[in-house]
């Protein structure tokens, strides 16, 4: 019995230094490579810690000098602060995907879907957009400075802040675009003007769309700009299509009026708030009613998606 424990105790002592040797080992191969993983203290010798700057570098010296992602299926990715500077992506799916503060410097975008996509604050010099699908492209503060946006779709986006300096639109769709606060040099003024979706006075026309029975409190469009929905106090979401102003279908079934109405993902959802107090979720291809939320003492005055489609807001 006690020579069982004695090898038991041997054993387990052998598996403890096996452990840290392999330990010491992986730990001077990393400082081999990255240098030293902890700052050294004020008075220590040694050399400092690698900055983040460097151990980025490290990182990017350590994979192929660009990565081909042509036509890689990322929509809804979450690849904030990512470096893909001068890695080809063209053709890739990134709708509704968020880029908040990404490296996308001289990045081949052409032709990507960025529809829905959150890339505030992300650089994209000298970047290749060519006939990118972009609607309703968040870009908050992004900087284009000599990037290649020629035919590339732009409408309804939001580009507040957002620098252009040296960017090329030839033919770029920009409908319903917002600048506010952007860097537009005059060049690219003049070539707004002649942009695809410029509206021109003679273009612009009313059309009424007659079905709510009473008032109409909220409307919103689809993520495309192809259906409207409008929310009233009959109790019914109408989709109407936005070029012939057809009724596409009826949603029933809010007790109470309709007080707010929000798309979600690529449009295939809705979201409707009633004065009954709970949210309604709809597939919009259908009309029918997905799930009923419950919850608020009174009217849901507002329903908003967040980036990806996957969480609601209500209030």
């Amino acid at each position: 019995m006690r020579l069982h424990v004695r090898l038991g105790i041997l054993f387990g002592s052998l598996l403890v230094l096996v452990f840290a040797a392999l330990a010491a080992i992986l730990y001077w191969q990393a400082r081999s490579r990255f240098g030293p993983l902890v700052k050294a203290s004020s008075g220590a010798h040694g050399s400092e810690a690698m900055n983040l700057d460097e151990l980025r570098q490290a990182f990017r010296s350590s994979r192929p000098e660009a990565l081909q992602l042509q036509g890689a299926e990322l929509a809804g990715a979450n690849l904030d602060g990512i470096d893909l500077a001068g890695d080809d992506l063209s053709g890739a799916d990134l709708a509704g995907a968020s880029l908040r503060g990404a490296g996308l410097e001289r990045a081949k975008l052409a032709g990507a879907k960025l529809s829905l996509a959150d890339i505030s604050g992300a650089r994209l010099i000298g970047a290749d957009l060519s006939g990118a699908e972009a609607d309703h492209l968040m870009a908050r503060g992004a900087r284009f400075g000599d990037a290649d946006l020629s035919k590339a779709k732009l409408s309804f986006g939001i580009f507040t802040g957002a620098n252009f300096d040296g960017a090329r639109l030839t033919g770029a769709a920009l409908r319903g675009a917002g600048f506010l606060r952007a860097s537009l040099p005059l060049g690219m003024l003049g070539a707004l003007d002649r942009t695809v979706g410029a509206i021109e006075p003679s273009e612009m026309s009313t059309t009424l769309q007659v079905g709510h029975a009473g008032r109409v409190n909220c409307v919103a469009w689809s993520p495309d700009g192809l259906v409207l929905a409008s929310g009233g106090v009959d109790g019914t979401v109408k989709l109407w299509e936005a070029a012939t102003g057809k009724l596409l279908r009826s949603l029933e079934g809010q007790r109470g009026m309709v007080l707010s109405v929000a798309w979600g993902g690529r449009g295939e959802r809705l979201a409707s708030g009633g004065g009954d107090g709970t949210v309604k979720l709809w597939e919009a291809a259908t009309g029918k009613l997905l799930r009923s939320l419950e919850g608020h003492k009174g009217g849901v005055w507002s329903v908003a998606w967040d980036g990806r489609g996957e969480r609601l807001a209500s209030g």
